[in-house]
């Protein structure tokens, strides 16, 4: 008799454990195709080294480390290193080798001088204490003709305050474009050497 119960308990759980899983399916291919989304708007291509500023845990820095291949590289930064320790544990748990994790200030994302094609920031801006100087800052990491891209909801961040920071940190705007997923603007610059 006891038996049968922990068997009905494990059929039970295991049960519940597909239907977690099966609810979960459609929000994967959302965030995979939300992710897409973004990485085709900042112009993100095989090869290419990359940087997000405000990586947090890595929700856009693994389909980025994917996209770039394993000729690219992603520096994924942000200032919470318990987020950042969530990111080293899925890259290791994905066995996604190209992504180095960087635990930047609040006015510093320490990225490599000069190596980086883009440097992105998705729905993070909003929370830089000190947007001018963390922009300073990423600026000396980008190749010559390299970009960053500012994606922020038009709800949360205006797109002039991004455009004004961004020109008060050395930044020139090439092109906004928006995106349907929530409102987003995304706000490509050069920086004006």
């Amino acid at each position: 008799m006891l038996k049968e119960h922990e068997k009905n308990i494990e059929l039970q759980e295991r049960r519940k454990r597909t239907v977690e899983q099966t609810e979960r399916e459609p929000l994967r291919a959302q965030a995979k195709e939300e992710a897409e989304q973004f990485m085709d708007a900042f112009g993100v291509e095989l090869g290419m080294k990359v940087g997000e500023v405000g990586a947090g845990d890595g929700r856009y820095v693994v389909h980025a480390a994917r996209r770039v291949g394993n000729s690219g590289k992603i520096f994924a930064e942000d200032i919470d290193e318990k987020a950042l320790d969530k990111l080293r544990h899925r890259c290791q748990r994905e066995r996604i080798e190209n992504v180095e994790i960087i635990l930047g200030t609040v006015t510093d994302p320490l990225l490599p001088n000069k190596e980086l094609d883009i440097v992105y920031v998705i729905n993070a801006y909003f929370l830089f204490e000190k947007p001018v100087e963390l922009l300073k800052n990423i600026a000396p990491s980008l190749k010559p003709g390299g970009s960053l891209v500012i994606a922020e909801s038009a709800h949360v961040t205006p797109k002039d305050d991004i455009i004004e920071k961004a020109n008060q940190s050395g930044f020139k705007l090439n092109k906004v474009t928006s995106l349907t997923y929530e409102s987003f603007n995304v706000c490509i610059f050069a920086h004006e050497r």
